[in-house]
């Protein structure tokens, strides 16, 4: 990664920004309790790409652009904790089975 959370797709070549909100708030599945999201963001499009450190990838969702492209899930990980976010993986239920109670 480049200095300031900067980095190059290898995918595309494309120029692409790791954005993890300074205050520390950030969840890589935020949650509806209103924490900041820490996603990616890539060229011509303003919603953040999630990101899926366990596949060394990220994914723009509906409503964005579908984009997709590879980060170093490692990297991302090192830098949550330098930027001292609690790192919390929340894996939602699949269809038909109960969450957490």
């Amino acid at each position: 990664m480049l200095p300031g959370h900067h980095f190059i797709d290898p995918v595309s070549g494309a120029a692409c920004e790791l954005v993890i909100p300074a205050d520390g708030s950030g969840a890589l599945y935020p949650s509806a309790d209103g924490a900041g999201k820490i996603g990616v963001r890539h060229p011509g499009c303003q919603v953040l790409a999630d990101i899926a450190v366990e596949l060394d990838a990220f994914y723009c969702p509906p409503p964005g652009c579908g984009y997709s492209g590879r980060i170093s899930g490692v990297q991302v990980l090192d830098m949550m904790r330098e930027t001292r976010i609690a790192i919390r993986v929340t894996i939602p239920p699949r269809a038909g089975q109960a969450g957490p109670a």
